[in-house]
């Protein structure tokens, strides 16, 4: 089965065309978590293609949102870890979205993988 995966009708997105950077299957995996080069992290249905939600991830240092360079999901699905072009990393509780680690690090390069360990 192939599903092209879109929005629903009146969500709100960017005009500007998003490319999907990093993508990763949350561990039942039944929601797919796509970052994008627009600021976005993207959780969709595998079988339905439509968005479950979406973190608008400008918040903290990046108030103009930066391409998603990693993003790992937490085994028990509580936790996302995005790593960014420009130096950050961030953790999320998945369930409300909420911000619950910012770091800038100081080389400001690619942060290229980000994990959890059990």
């Amino acid at each position: 089965m192939v599903h092209r995966f879109r929005s629903p009708p009146g969500t709100k997105r960017p005009t500007s065309a998003t490319e999907h950077v990093h993508v990763e299957f949350a561990i039942d995996g039944e929601v797919l978590v796509m970052g994008d080069s627009d600021r976005f992290i993207q959780f969709q249905s595998v079988d339905s293609g439509m968005q479950i939600k979406a973190l608008d991830t400008r918040a903290g240092s990046d108030p103009q949102g930066v391409a998603v360079s990693s993003m790992a999901v937490s085994d028990d699905g509580t936790l996302l870890a995005a790593g960014y072009a420009h130096g950050t990393a961030k953790v999320w509780q998945v369930a409300d979205g909420e911000l619950i680690f910012n770091k800038q690090h100081a080389h400001q390069r690619d942060v290229q993988t980000v994990s959890f360990r059990p």
